[in-house]
């Protein structure tokens, strides 16, 4: 709630300060007011993240059933890593928090504006807006995925090569190009329903405020 929250909430309040908020507003102008959003809220909500991951991945206690507790988490990544330990890995959560936040906010702005050419400014529009944008956000976002999981895999092999660059070689000279897109639908499955509903709530939660349409 928070990470979406951050997300799509600081979008309208940040677009003045790169000039996004104009009428005339280029495409550039809006990409980075959203990228700046996008990664806001990954550096905000990092600690939360990172201490939900860690949580997963450790193994259930044979008494209780459970893992440990956030708290207990917390107070082992403070004891050994210090404060800084909880922005561990923020840089690659704001980079696809970025990808994903420009891909959805400003496709949806862009779509919008042609749909409204045969449209009214109601439901309708709003979800044939939102589901263009589910399948840019999807696409755009899928090869962070895909080479993140790469990386992840590779550190937890022995001897394997966890590099950024060399996953990215690796699944170009293997798979080509069409390998960033492997589990597409399974994603599209996810982000698409999400981003409908998502653009679809904040629109109606917008008019009931008071506030103007997206």
């Amino acid at each position: 709630v928070t990470y979406g929250g951050v997300r799509l909430g600081m979008y309208g309040p940040v677009k003045p300060l790169f000039g996004a908020d104009k009428e005339d507003a280029g495409l550039g102008s809006k990409i980075a007011a959203s990228v700046f959003t996008g990664a806001t809220a990954a550096a905000m909500t990092n600690p939360m993240d990172l201490i939900k991951t860690k949580g997963q991945m450790q193994a259930r206690d044979p008494s209780t059933g459970t893992g440990q507790r956030p708290s207990v988490i917390l107070g082992t990544v403070l004891r050994e890593e210090g404060v800084r330990g909880l922005w561990k890995g923020t840089v690659p959560g704001a980079t696809r928090a970025s990808i994903l936040t420009a891909s959805q906010l400003v496709t949806y702005s862009e779509v919008k504006a042609h749909v409204l050419c045969y449209l009214d400014d109601g439901f309708l529009a709003h979800l044939c807006t939102s589901m263009v944008t589910g399948f840019v956000a999807t696409t755009t976002t899928n090869p962070v995925d895909v080479i993140k999981t790469r990386v992840y895999a590779a550190r937890k092999a022995a001897n394997g090569e966890a590099g950024i660059l060399t996953q990215v070689g690796g699944i170009v000279k293997n798979e080509g190009l069409g390998g960033f897109l492997k589990g597409w639908t399974a994603s599209y499955l996810r982000l698409g329903p999400q981003t409908a509903i998502t653009f679809l709530v904040y629109e109606q939660v917008r008019k009931v405020v008071g506030l103007d349409a997206l």
